[in-house]
């Protein structure tokens, strides 16, 4: 009897301290679909998840392989419906055609668009040949072209990569002649003839040739990288073993940045010239399945490694730099599939989607979501979240890839948008909130970009300034709106006789009166006209110092703000001027007002000062000890302001900073932040939504970010999709609409609920025991 009594609450102790251990460890341990990685930026949280998938409805397919065509309208799909079979779908995942092999039995290893999209190439065997064979199709037919000469040129039993270059006049053919030794082809399509048959070297075998619009990139099974950037089609620079155990995985796309992953579990990515290769980075064990660059912001990649037990690992990096020796990146998250992937590509225009190819023949398109952390980032009141974080929302780049310094002007009812620089470095156009152009600036604007643009009052007249080539002296163009032919009714000409250099212009009263900075002989000038009457209103010339650059409203008053960080203001209705010499701590960077919020200014010294008019004093000054001040703009929500400061190893930080009061705090605070690999050189507040700014960058493009607020004021109608041109097919959506991750926490859910019962359980059966003890 003592024996048992002293057993059994030993027993007792010990299984209730495992229980309780076992539903801690669970409380606390998320579940495996979250697959959490620590956020390589701590400002930000990042989550992978399936969005859509699609199978073949017999199954049968295999070893998936996907290529968008260079138009982005359709998708040549390998092993989609049977293993080797090809066939090309739309957008909708509708099938086009499925391409007649070329000889009975024939499987294809992979297929290519031609550049122009007028040609599918394909290569393979049957299971009982001994030799590869290659076949071209026409577009949009989709039958055989038999006559192609070039195509018999190559003598190759074993082939492992075609590629097209140099506008279809080059193509490339990569694999084993019959003696076994690994060969690359160049061949001339017309006149056919080989113009390079180069022996590779090491004899490893080609796995890819990619050609990114500047140079050809190859890629073989030793790990080495070959570069051609020259025309006479010849290897000038090789990277040895930049690869451990060789490449195996890769993303190339024309225009865009490029990655290669290897046998070992590592990929080098690259932007831009390969002078150096950037450092590889290693993602888990190899070998990479599949490589892919999202597309949805800047340079964010996923790499696919092998699962423990199965099926693949989606492994998200997120790279804070630009790419070169001291760029820097990491993982963010990682999501886990059932089957293995053979390949990743980016859905073009679908903003964060990838799709990935699997062995099993069933695609999925994934997306990467990062977005600010909402609490806790920088200074902030605990107590009050406000939802507020940056995220980016829609962004542009001209076809042409030859943007230069954007600016951008809205118009004041935000229907309409001046771009300057979108196209190259002389373009001036308008678009709309679609981005399509509405007009480019005609003759003699097409000499050089504009100097500088204002929109009238009522959004009537446009009108532009600077000084081309072909005009003697400073030319000022009215254009009527929404026309954009010059205006009959307001000619400017005359102004040159009162002004000889213009260096800004603002309208500041409807559609007729119009201020005017810049310098006449050796003095600079501020005027006010009235463009109805021919009539100068104001006239105001100082020596020393710089000319006006900048003018913004301040509720009535004008400011008028020179190069060298000097403001005056200008009152009606005789626009005198009531005070001067308010300083901005050196040469002006940009500069805002809102008749609401006060007005901002960024000096020489990287300080950013905000001032509400009187005092003279601004109310603060914020230090961009980061790097250099760019650019600096209200959001016209509660006083909120956004700046772009350089980041340490290039690139810019788009932050958000709160004006408002708040007890314990000195009136202004950083809530959130989002880095970009881009130079931002220009912010302004879009005037159709307070919930969005837009953002001009070094490289001509066109970006606009949400401030993500809670409740959020949906966004004009033009704008407020996610994706353009997703994959909005009729396949698998998902596990009956419900996410992998959902399903996950409903198990997780369920297995805490299970071992709670089960706990309950063996308590009443421990107190049965007791009372059955006592009993006795």
């Amino acid at each position: 009897m003592d024996g048992k009594n002293g057993s059994r609450p030993w027993g007792k102790r010990l299984l209730g301290v495992t229980l309780t251990a076992l539903v801690a460890l669970m409380l606390v341990v998320p579940p495996a679909s979250h697959a959490w990685i620590y956020p390589y930026d701590p400002l930000e949280e990042a989550y992978m998840k399936e969005v859509e998938s699609w199978a073949h409805p017999d199954g049968e397919g295999a070893d998936l392989r996907i290529n968008f065509s260079r138009d982005h309208s359709m998708l040549l799909l390998v092993g989609y419906g049977a293993p080797g079979e090809v066939r090309v779908m739309d957008r909708n995942m509708t099938t086009l055609a499925v391409l007649e092999p070329p000889h009975e039995g024939f499987m294809a290893k992979d297929a290519s668009w031609a550049m122009d999209d007028s040609s599918v190439m394909i290569w393979g065997r049957a299971p009982s040949d001994i030799n590869d064979t290659m076949a071209m199709y026409d577009v949009p037919s989709f039958v055989q072209n038999t006559t192609s000469p070039w195509i018999a040129l190559v003598d190759l039993p074993q082939i492992d990569s075609v590629g097209y270059h140099a506008y279809n006049v080059i193509m490339s053919v990569a694999g084993r002649d019959a003696h076994g030794t690994s060969r690359l082809l160049f061949i001339e399509v017309e006149p056919a003839r080989i113009h390079r048959n180069i022996e590779h070297p090491g004899n490893h075998t080609i796995v890819t040739v990619g050609d990114d619009g500047g140079m050809v990139i190859i890629a073989d099974s030793g790990g080495n990288i070959d570069i051609i950037t020259g025309g006479d089609w010849t290897v000038n620079e090789r990277f040895e073993g930049a690869l451990e155990g060789g490449a195996t995985a890769w993303y190339i796309p024309r225009g865009g940045p490029w990655g290669l992953g290897g046998a070992r579990g590592r990929v080098v990515v690259q932007s831009g010239f390969l002078q150096d290769p950037t450092p590889a980075l290693t993602i888990g064990p190899g070998p990479i399945q599949g490589f892919t660059w999202t597309m949805g912001r800047d340079l964010d990649f996923i790499a696919a490694i092998p699962r423990p037990g199965g099926g693949s690992r989606l492994v998200a990096w997120q790279v804070a730099d630009e790419l070169h020796t001291n760029g820097t990146a990491g993982p963010i998250c990682h999501l886990d599939t059932t089957a293995g992937v053979t390949m990743m590509e980016p859905e073009p225009g679908g903003r964060g989607r990838v799709l990935v190819a699997f062995d099993d023949g069933t695609l999925g398109a994934f997306r990467l979501v990062i977005r600010p952390r909402p609490t806790g980032i920088w200074p902030g009141d605990p107590d009050e979240p406000d939802g507020k974080g940056l995220e980016s929302f829609r962004k542009w780049r001209h076809e042409s890839g030859e943007g230069d310094f954007l600016n951008i002007a809205f118009n004041h009812q935000g229907t309409l948008i001046l771009l300057r620089g979108y196209a190259g470095v002389f373009d001036a156009r308008v678009v709309n909130r679609t981005m399509e152009t509405v007009t480019v600036l005609d003759p003699p604007f097409n000499e050089g970009p504009p100097a500088g643009a204002a929109w009238s009052m009522t959004d009537r007249y446009l009108v532009a300034w600077g000084e081309p080539d072909s005009v003697d002296g400073p030319l000022t163009m009215v254009y009527d709106v929404p026309s954009f032919k010059k205006s009959k009714e307001l000619d400017l000409g005359w102004i040159g006789d009162h002004i000889h250099v213009i260096t800004s212009m603002e309208f500041i009263s409807g559609d007729d009166i119009l201020a005017v900075g810049g310098s006449v002989a050796d003095e600079n000038a501020i005027l006010v006209f009235d463009l109805e009457k021919k009539k100068v209103l104001a006239e105001h010339r100082f020596r020393g110092g710089e000319p006006v650059v900048e003018f913004h409203l301040d509720g009535e008053d004008l400011l008028a703000i020179t190069f060298d960080g000097v403001m005056r203001t200008l009152s009606p209705p005789d626009w005198r001027i009531d005070r001067t010499g308010i300083s901005i701590h050196g040469t002006l960077s940009s500069s805002d007002a809102h008749g609401d919020s006060g007005w901002l200014a960024i000096g020489e010294y990287q300080n950013l000062s905000i001032f509400t008019g009187d005092p003279r004093e601004p109310i603060v000054e914020i230090q961009g000890d980061e790097g250099t001040m760019y650019a600096v703009a209200w959001t016209l929500v509660d006083g909120d302001l956004v700046f772009a400061v350089e980041r340490p190893h290039g690139g810019t930080s788009i932050q958000l900073w709160q004006t408002r009061d708040r007890p314990g705090l000195e009136g202004v605070q950083a809530i959130s932040q989002i880095n970009t690999t881009k130079l931002c050189v220009f912010l302004a507040a879009d005037p159709a939504n307070p919930g969005l700014f837009a953002a001009g960058f070094a490289d001509g493009t066109f970006a606009l970010y949400s401030l993500n607020l809670t409740p959020y004021p949906p966004p004009p109608e033009e704008l407020a999709g996610e994706d353009i041109g997703p994959i909005n097919g009729t396949g698998n959506q998902g596990n009956g609409g419900i996410e992998p991750q959902t399903l996950a926490d409903f198990a997780y859910i369920i297995g805490i609920v299970v071992v709670i019962a089960l706990l309950l359980v063996l308590l009443v059966w421990l107190k049965r025991g007791e009372d059955e003890e006592e009993e006795d």
